[in-house]
């Protein structure tokens, strides 16, 4: 009987921390490289997070698995149902998560279908002509640092 009151709050903790990855908004930002993910927490404070687009991980429609081949976009560019990516590095509250989860509604409106579908799958993004570069070799030689 104990156990139980006790533990009757953890199914609403766990709810109310799910809501808390769920994306509001996902900007692609100038070099192709990064995106900006607007988050929005349960009681209303949005959260803006930086993501490397090549540690993106899409994953099947159970949530289980690594698959960056089905298709979750319909013909007019919208989600057919809501979508999980595993980013490797997710910077949360200036707490860093590592292979953390996030979530993408099917209620949103994509805009630009063909570069949502490329970013979800982790490819750079050239910008200068809006190419799509599906070999990953762009950037390989570009500086990072100023040394």
């Amino acid at each position: 009987m104990y156990s139980c009151v006790f533990m009757g709050w953890f199914p609403h903790y766990l709810y109310l921390k799910g809501l808390s990855r769920k994306i509001n908004r996902i900007y692609l930002m100038r070099g192709g490289k990064y995106a900006r993910v607007e988050v929005t927490e349960y009681n209303g404070e949005k959260i803006d997070v930086w993501i490397t687009i090549s540690e993106l991980h899409l994953l099947n429609k159970d949530l289980n698995a690594f698959n960056s081949d089905y298709k979750f976009l319909d013909t007019s560019g919208q989600l057919l149902h809501d979508i999980g990516v595993e980013v490797e590095f997710f910077n949360y509250f200036s707490g860093p998560l590592n292979n953390e989860m996030i979530y993408f509604m099917k209620s949103g409106t994509v805009y630009q279908p063909e570069l949502f579908e490329k970013v979800i799958q982790g490819y750079n993004i050239d910008d200068t002509d809006f190419a799509i570069n599906t070999e990953d070799n762009m950037r390989l030689f570009e500086p990072e640092n100023n040394y």
